[in-house]
């Protein structure tokens, strides 16, 4: 029984600080959207599009 919950706890864990590490991606991504587009480059995008991807499937 305690194993089993055990379990749950780190489930619950890994999924929150997937969300958290997900707001943290979608914050810094409309920071980027509201620059200027000279800044805004298909590298930096590319960049931010992986590190929501590997949040999301972590």
């Amino acid at each position: 029984m305690s194993t089993h919950l055990f379990t749950l706890k780190n489930t619950n864990q890994k999924r929150a600080i997937q969300s958290l590490g997900l707001k943290k991606s979608l914050a810094k991504f409309q920071t980027l959207v509201k620059m200027p587009s000279k800044t805004l480059t298909k590298w930096g995008l590319s960049v931010l599009v992986l590190r929501l991807k590997k949040v999301i499937f972590l």
